[in-house]
């Protein structure tokens, strides 16, 4: 549906035997609703000779097969010459009947009305939220108007039937200027390079977005964030806002049980990871890489051992604590031989402790069944976290993609693939369309814009 919003001067809607701005823009685009901005001049014009109730009967007689719907809009304006109070009261009146029509056409009049309505109008087709297209009418005259504009003894139904361009030969002089397409499409630009970079926070604070996608950009800020609770309601919102939106938390493979909490934390975390590798911040990507690994070990090797992980190990504030004496009670064979591989390697010892990456290595090389794929991947994140961790955390110090491969024999995307590779391959009851849920909800939004 096309919906015209349009204010009304004084050459609407016929002046000099010509179309006005308002009756030209209806010629051509047949809109199905005309939303009409009447100051109290032209309101007073309106209860006089009700020009634009003729003007909506004419059409409706003598323009074959068309009809639409005149909804009239006083704007109470002291002084229609303020710009101020004209862009406040018309900009209410926009916020209230531009969500009636978010998913349809929008035409904005910009050629009737007082100069500052045109003006107020000329900057909101910039709205990125709704689909508006601003549209210019040419004076027929081509230069400045110099004929007599219509007033309060205006003879409407004359003016009408006398209207030269109610001839087939008439020329359209509508236009739509480029001008607004090249502003609007920077804007969109715009928003698609904060999409690229994952930064929702900052298009959180852009109000010309469509209110449709307002809960969709408010839950990708908060996942990745790690905001659990406030994602899972704004989804529940994005959802209803958007009713062919795709399923946000797709889990778990079609036919497989549901996966564990534990592994929707962490694959949330991977995913924060692979976004922060995507726009270059390889320093925090190595910052966190070591919390990840710890965890993704942990849960691995929770399903390696047919015994209870606190049975091995002890615990403190929710954390696996290393504890030798119960290690060596419980699995006296395994932890001789972790004994003899960190003794051989020596780095570190042996010894009661928070459990780390390092002594998660050694125990997980320890399991014939663990891929030597897996065991090389782990190796290789454990360099990195040895190497560049405390330097960047501390120092005044850089981590690039050339240093991670350098240590690693990879680079920071192939590190990714490869840790999504080791997700998969643990937990193979999870499903691989997770992994690509912040560009789909991407795609999404631009998609959606207008």
């Amino acid at each position: 549906m096309k919906v015209l919003i349009s204010g009304a001067g004084t050459s609407d809607p016929v002046r000099s035997d010509r179309d006005g701005a308002l009756l030209h823009i209806i010629r051509h685009y047949r809109p199905e609703k005309v939303v009409l901005f009447l100051t109290n001049e032209i309101r007073e014009f309106e209860e006089k000779d009700h020009r634009f109730e003729l003007m909506q009967h004419f059409i409706e007689t003598h323009w074959e097969r068309y009809q639409f719907e005149l909804i009239k809009v006083p704007i109470e304006l002291t002084d229609p010459s303020d710009l101020d109070q004209c862009s406040e009261v018309i900009g209410q009146a926009l916020e209230t009947i531009l969500p009636q029509y978010a998913d349809d056409g929008i035409l904005y009049n910009l050629s009737s009305g007082t100069p500052q309505m045109k003006m107020v109008l000329a900057m909101d087709v910039l709205d990125t939220r709704y689909h508006v297209t601003g549209i210019q009418v040419k004076n027929p005259e081509k230069k400045a108007g110099t004929t007599g504009r219509v007033g309060k003894d205006y003879p409407v139904a004359e003016s009408l039937e006398l209207n030269e361009d109610e001839s087939e030969e008439t020329e359209n002089r509508c236009v739509e200027p480029e001008l607004f397409y090249l502003r609007r499409k920077r804007q969109e630009d715009q928003i698609a390079a904060l999409l690229t970079r994952y930064d929702y926070a900052a298009i959180t604070n852009i109000s010309e977005i469509n209110p449709r996608l307002s809960s969709l950009i408010h839950h990708l800020d908060s996942r990745s964030s790690l905001d659990d609770a406030k994602a899972h309601r704004c989804a529940d919102a994005a959802k209803t806002q958007n009713k062919n939106l795709f399923n946000l938390y797709p889990y778990t493979k079609t036919g497989c049980k549901p996966v564990s909490k534990e592994y929707c934390e962490l694959v949330e975390y991977f995913l924060v990871l692979k976004n922060l590798l995507s726009h270059a911040d390889h320093m925090d990507f190595v910052l966190r890489m070591n919390p990840f690994m710890v965890r993704l070990e942990t849960m691995y090797l929770s399903r390696l051992v047919p015994y209870k992980m606190t049975d091995l190990f002890g615990q403190s504030r929710g954390r696996y604590r290393i504890c030798r004496e119960r290690f060596e009670r419980i699995d006296p064979e395994r932890s001789c031989l972790v004994d003899e591989k960190m003794c051989s390697d020596g780095k570190y010892s042996y010894v009661d402790g928070e459990l780390n990456q390092y002594f998660l290595h050694f125990l997980l090389q320890t399991f014939e069944q663990v891929p030597e794929k897996l065991n090389s991947l782990f190796e290789k994140t454990l360099e990195l976290n040895q190497k560049k961790r405390n330097p960047a955390a501390h120092e005044l110090t850089r981590v690039t993609d050339e240093d991670i491969k350098e240590i690693c024999g990879l680079s920071g995307h192939g590190l990714i693939m490869g840790l999504e590779d080791a997700l998969q391959t643990i937990f193979p009851e999870g499903s691989d369309r997770i992994f690509t849920i912040y560009d789909r909800c991407n795609r999404y939004i631009l998609e959606h814009l207008n």
